[in-house]
């Protein structure tokens, strides 16, 4: 398993706060209503549910309407 690399680093298209907490919400309830998954899709969507959840938060800090 790679690390995180540059590009995934980058936000080059901020998108508004509703957009990202839909994510999380959808994710979290994929997580929840399907546990039986392989072990390398279930940290995919682990790792999918924090990106949404940090790019939330960072755009309820930074989004400009």
């Amino acid at each position: 398993m790679g690390f995180i690399n540059d590009n995934e680093a980058k936000i080059e298209n901020l998108l508004c706060p509703e957009y990202y907490k839909n994510e999380v919400n959808a994710y979290s309830a994929e997580i929840r209503l399907n546990p039986s998954v392989s072990e390398k899709y279930a940290l995919e969507r682990l790792y999918m549910l924090w990106k949404q959840e940090a790019l939330y938060n960072y755009s309820l800090k930074y989004y400009k309407y």
